[in-house]
């Protein structure tokens, strides 16, 4: 967050940026807005409300940068609230049909979702349908014209630009939100319990860690071969092989510092940390 928000100062942020929220498993207090955090000890949803309004202030600070950014704010589930929205027809991604039979031809629940730019007026409620697929087509339309679709289902997807009514001039009124202060230092509390999707991650990072460390035993062993009907080159899909330490880890819902699990989470995290 720190580089992005740097970015942000210096008008250099990426054509394209993504920021994931901290799930609170590690160092600090997690701050994404999902349900189980509010049953947990430090995290809440007034972090995850804090992180957005970080992300608005910096950006409405700098008004040139601000005046050619979308700040998309999306979530990936509904969160559990009742939806009184219609289903919508919706084209298959591809051919693939679950065990169950369903196509992908449904849409599923509705999720929030809120564009802020000073292009858009004040009190926009856009009636188009979206999907997730939209951010993809949106992104592609917008950056990479030229490509193909990724699926059947980007191909259809609603397009955000070309449905938001955009201001000729960028508006002026864009008043600060300047949230309360956070914590003021990272902290690592042994008592804390993790709540069910932190643990998720603590699970996936020992089995990310599990086949990247046998990866190469992997690779010679005829049952993991490329399938026939997998694209040349392809790699094999790892099996999902819970990692011993962190499997304990996640079923105790305990994560204490400096403990095994933690520095197996830490070790498969800075894979994926740029230097």
């Amino acid at each position: 967050m720190g580089r992005f928000l740097d970015d942000v100062a210096a008008g250099t942020l990426p054509a394209y940026s993504f920021v994931e929220p901290d799930h609170g498993y590690g160092a600090g207090d997690g701050n994404s807005q999902h349900p189980g955090n509010n049953t947990v000890k430090g995290d809440s949803f007034l972090a995850g409300e804090r992180l957005m309004a970080r992300i608005y202030d910096a950006l409405a600070a700098n008004p040139a940068l601000f005046a050619k950014t979308l700040f998309l704010v999306t979530y990936d589930e509904h969160g559990g609230f009742f939806d009184h929205g219609p289903l919508h027809r919706v084209v298959p991604p591809d051919d693939h049909l679950d065990r169950s039979g369903f196509d992908f031809s449904w849409s599923g629940v509705r999720v929030p979702a809120v564009a802020v730019s000073p292009l858009i007026p004040a009190g926009t409620v856009d009636a188009t349908f979206y999907d997730h697929a939209s951010i993809p087509a949106t992104v592609r339309k917008q950056f990479a014209p030229g490509t193909p679709p990724l699926t059947r289902r980007d191909a259809e997807a609603n397009d955000l630009l070309d449905h938001l009514p955009l201001l000729p001039e960028p508006r002026t009124d864009l008043p600060a939100v300047h949230p309360a202060s956070a914590a003021a230092a990272p902290r690592r509390d042994p008592d804390k319990r993790l709540n069910e999707f932190q643990a998720s991650l603590v699970e996936l990072a020992g089995a990310v860690r599990q086949a990247r460390e046998g990866r190469a035993a992997a690779a010679a062993e005829p049952r993991l071969a490329r399938p026939s009907d997998a694209a040349p080159g392809a790699e094999p899909i790892p099996e999902f092989r819970p990692d011993p330490v962190t499997h304990e880890a996640a079923v105790s819902r305990r994560l204490p510092p400096d403990s095994a699990a933690d520095r197996a989470v830490d070790d498969v995290v800075a894979d994926f940390v740029e230097d």
